[in-house]
């Protein structure tokens, strides 16, 4: 056996038998294994097991012992549903929860919650951080899922973002490049790396005083962390957001996908969201 710090544990099977008979040898606890199986925590030969099965010699079994959970207001998400189109639809995401499945839990996230609620299976089209509120689109059948896939790539989709930050934003567009080989956060360059991706962001707005500005951002590419990254590397780390830099006490990332804006068939469609603006709780 061989395990991380994280509570990954890595165990080759010995014997023929059952899945749910070998992770009960190493735990005793009949609904601990339950709920290892329910959440997908369980891989064998790195392939998700949700259910018992049979195992034999020299598989390797992937535990993760340890799910994350994850913070936010249980609620039918079919009822922050901000636009429906017979193809596809529009979420406004709460904060504190995650688009698809994680390694180590398959149920706490939008799309599974979300296609419980339904009744039938949606497709991500494109990502929110965890923490991050705001519109998300997802599909409702293949070839819209690829025809939106096409969009982003080609960037075809306006992004606008809001967020909060202690100082004011220098207007205009900026140029950030990340290191996509680095552990969160990020190591950043303001010149071109090899291999580094280049992020691109337009601030269109920066208004307020006294430590709190509201900033409106339009997104021209879209990687991972590519807000928070920009931000803090300009000086004004976003509320809320400790692991880039921010050190006022606030508990929740003030940042939101804002408006999406894209022609889908022919047909131009705007989306806004209508709650409040992001603010980080002391």
């Amino acid at each position: 056996m061989n395990s991380s710090g994280h509570g990954i544990l890595h165990m080759e099977v010995t014997v023929p038998g059952s899945l749910r008979d070998f992770l009960l040898k190493n735990s005793p606890d009949e609904n601990r294994v339950d709920f290892w199986l329910h959440h997908g925590c369980v891989y064998v030969n790195g392939i998700r097991r949700r259910q018992d099965m049979s195992v034999e010699p020299h598989q390797i079994v992937r535990l993760h012992s340890n799910p994350k959970s994850y913070l936010w207001k249980k609620e039918p998400l079919k009822d922050r549903i901000v636009f429906d189109h017979p193809e596809f639809f529009v979420l406004d995401k709460p904060a504190g929860l995650p688009v698809h499945p994680t390694l180590d839990n398959y149920l706490d996230n939008a799309k599974y919650v979300l296609e419980q609620d339904l009744g039938f299976p949606i497709y991500s089209t494109h990502r929110l951080d965890v923490p991050t509120q705001g519109l998300l689109i997802f599909a409702k059948t293949p070839p819209a899922q690829s025809l939106f896939n096409k969009m982003f790539a080609h960037r075809r989709v306006e992004k606008i973002y809001r967020a909060r930050t202690e100082r004011a934003v220098p207007l205009g567009e900026h140029v950030l490049y990340l290191n996509p080989d680095t552990r969160v956060p990020r190591k950043h360059s303001f010149s071109p790396q090899t291999g580094w991706w280049e992020c691109r962001l337009e601030v269109l707005v920066s208004q307020g005083s006294e430590e709190n500005y509201m900033n409106t951002i339009r997104l021209i590419t879209g990687k991972t962390h590519q807000i928070r990254a920009q931000l803090s590397a300009l000086g004004a780390p976003i509320i809320g957001d400790t692991t880039y830099g921010y050190q006022g006490g606030v508990s929740d990332l003030a940042l939101e996908c804002y408006s999406l804006s894209f022609t889908f068939r022919t047909q131009p469609i705007t989306v806004t969201r209508k709650a409040t603006s992001p603010s980080g709780r002391r």
